[in-house]
């Protein structure tokens, strides 16, 4: 059996004839190459691992917010034992109406870990931290606080909740950690401000930006008679109320383009009084309206 003999130096022309021996090297390279793109890795991960789109977080400031519409009505009478004293039935309602009011943002236990409050800037309340409340963690700064809402801090005011509602929420937040505890004077202050040993009669609600709309358009049904005749002509044959009509188009032109406009108008005519016979009409009678109710 021949024995394989040690060559001292490698001879080329024979891997030449023989070029199966150069595979062992290639485990080398291999190795070498991934070692030098571990090392590139290592030294660069932060611009390779950066996020080129940045994170961006909501300012609740800028959030559109409404008051809903409601009917008014009486509220009754708070019985002021029931703030300092209150039942399992008064939590137990409590923790319904923070569900349904307030979790989405506050989180389950009120950890300011609720879903619609990742994104708001700052950050909703975490009721179980003590420090850092800008009103302040006792039973009538946290009433204020439903009361009043928080602008700088994207905080809704609850005002439209009756009172003994509020006292319920509170109550049910209250015995999720430690809180201050209730002086009587505190509510003697309480009641003298917000009359929650009265009763109060609602007016009926409705939201701000329906108000202005109805605002404008009593100002606006009033320049229908001014308009020219023409125009008056087309606005009488395609809608079912013309002074309606004209006051929500001439609104709807000032804030929208061309294309814009005519999308809007052509989608849903009813909601500008209009009649469906409006669609049939030509590019150049839009442009005409167009161009009418922009400037005027």
């Amino acid at each position: 059996m021949n024995k394989l003999k040690y060559e001292d130096e490698i001879k080329f022309k024979e891997l030449l004839k023989n070029p199966l021996r150069l595979f062992g090297l290639s485990y080398f390279y291999f190795f070498v190459i991934i070692l030098l793109l571990g090392i590139f890795y290592i030294k660069n991960i932060e611009s390779i691992s950066y996020n080129t789109v940045p994170i961006s977080f909501i300012d609740s400031l800028k959030i559109d917010r409404d008051i809903p519409e409601k009917k008014g009505g009486a509220m009754p009478a708070v019985d002021l034992k029931m703030i300092a004293n209150p039942t399992t039935e008064i939590i137990s309602k409590g923790k319904e109406l923070f569900d349904s009011n307030c979790k989405s943002c506050h989180g389950d236990q009120g950890n300011g870990d609720g879903p619609a409050g990742v994104a708001l800037n700052p950050k909703p309340r975490n009721f179980h931290q003590k420090e850092g409340w800008t009103n302040g963690n006792k039973f009538s700064e946290i009433y204020q606080t439903l009361q009043e809402g928080i602008v700088k801090n994207g905080m809704a005011a609850y005002e439209y909740i009756s009172p003994s509602d509020r006292i319920s929420i509170i109550n049910y937040i209250r015995s999720l950690d430690q809180f201050p505890v209730i002086e009587e004077n505190e509510i003697l202050m309480l009641d003298a401000t917000y009359n929650l040993s009265q009763a109060v009669d609602m007016p009926n609600q409705i939201p701000v930006k329906k108000a202005i709309e109805k605002i404008i358009y009593e100002n606006l049904q009033s320049d229908f008679d001014r308009i020219d005749s023409e125009m008056k002509k087309i606005l009488v044959q395609n809608s079912f109320n013309p002074e309606k009509a004209y006051a929500g188009i001439l609104i709807t032109a000032r804030e929208k383009s061309f294309d814009e406009f005519v999308s809007a108008i052509s989608l849903n005519p009813t909601d500008f009084y209009l009649s469906a016979n409006i669609k049939k009409l030509s590019k150049n009678e839009w442009q005409k309206i167009y161009s009418f109710f922009v400037k005027g």
